[in-house]
């Protein structure tokens, strides 16, 4: 099969990749469809490095550039190379993980003139959620929707007919796992308000274990109060790279996510799971679609209004993490979002409606 996947132009792909959640899963799909033999193409700037062959769109990854050259047309340009690309190529599915592509003014413009554009299946999968409240759907009876946890589906239900739900996976087999952990806790994500590292600076207070924090700053405000000034209790570890996120995963006595806000499916979860470690995060999103409450974690219901609460809960899951199993952390990761699994649903998708059986 001939897939072509449309990857976000603002990170390089590449095997040593910090930061990029859904580069991460564009590489991973890469890979796996390389493997099992089909021809995969992925569009993204020439300096990413994917599995496959790489359609090379812009020369340059938008945040690798001096913010002064910053280009607010260059999506565009990424859209107009790939349909190029089509228009030149048999492809048999194109699978844009951007969410924009066929929001584009050049989709929009291009379409009316291109037969291809109006046949080839386009699958779209969205990894933020507020991607199509604003936005007009071209009407074309080619483009389906899917989303990556039931809680997505729930919140596009109103905006965008989904065709299916199918969670994001990885190769459990490359974390590595141990039952032995070294007595701290451990949160990755950028660093905002939003994505709650001050409620997980208060649990590590509250227990008295060390917290260590990966991630990148986007809020130095935030930073700034409530992370930089606490002691030695609190340590902020920089943004990480793949190797290191999984050492800091593996000796973590549990993984917080005190995420305030809703989801579509975090793979941070399921690699701390796959390491063997608890995770004890806040129920919002699609939290619940990878944590087993009790048996591979612990959720802790959202109370915007009192944060004192949630601390004081997650704290008490810390103090209780002795009832959870590592090995049943990452064997149910390995049952429901392993990378093969995840990559023959991604298949029998595209087959299905190539076949006609999905209209």
């Amino acid at each position: 099969m001939k897939i072509l996947q449309i990857a976000p132009i603002y990170i390089p792909i590449t095997l040593d990749m910090g930061y990029g959640g859904i580069e991460r899963v564009v590489l991973s799909l890469a890979r796996i469809f390389d493997e099992k033999g089909h021809d995969v193409i992925t569009a993204a700037p020439a300096d990413s490095r994917p599995c496959g062959k790489l359609l090379p769109t812009l020369r340059q990854s938008e945040w690798a550039k001096p913010k002064m050259e910053a280009d607010p047309n260059a999506y565009e340009e990424h859209v107009s190379k790939i349909i190029d690309y089509v228009t030149d190529n048999d492809l048999d599915v194109i699978h844009d993980h951007t969410g924009n592509f066929v929001l584009s003014n050049t989709f929009n413009k291009r379409s009316r003139e291109s037969i291809k554009l109006k046949k080839i299946p386009i699958i779209v999968t969205p990894h933020e959620l507020k991607r199509f409240k604003k936005s007009p759907l071209p009407k074309q009876e080619n483009i389906f929707f899917t989303a990556l946890s039931n809680y997505q589906s729930s919140v596009f239900s109103d905006f965008v007919d989904v065709k299916r739900v199918i969670n994001n996976g990885i190769f459990v087999g490359e974390y590595p796992f141990t039952n032995k952990k070294k007595g701290y806790l451990f949160s990755l994500g950028s660093i905002e308000r939003d994505k709650g590292q001050d409620l997980a600076v208060r649990v590590a207070l509250e227990t008295g274990l060390p917290l260590k924090i990966g991630g990148n700053i986007a809020e130095q405000d935030f930073y700034d109060l409530e992370i930089k000034d606490h002691s030695g209790q609190i340590e902020y570890v920089g943004e990480l790279n793949d190797d290191e996120k999984k050492e800091f995963y593996k000796n973590a006595e549990a993984f917080i996510v005190p995420i305030r806000i809703g989801d579509c499916f975090s793979l941070t979860r399921i690699e701390s799971l796959a390491c063997g470690t608890p995770v004890i995060t806040l129920d919002t999103g699609s939290a619940r679609e990878a944590v087993k409450h009790g048996e591979t974690g612990y959720l802790v219901k959202y109370n915007p209004s009192d944060d004192g609460k949630m601390v004081k809960r997650m704290a008490q899951y810390v103090r209780n993490l002795n009832a959870i199993d590592p090995n049943e952390c990452r064997s149910d990761v390995d049952k429901r979002f392993n990378m093969n699994m995840i990559s023959d649903k991604y298949i029998k998708l595209y087959k299905d409606i190539i076949s006609g059986k999905l209209s």
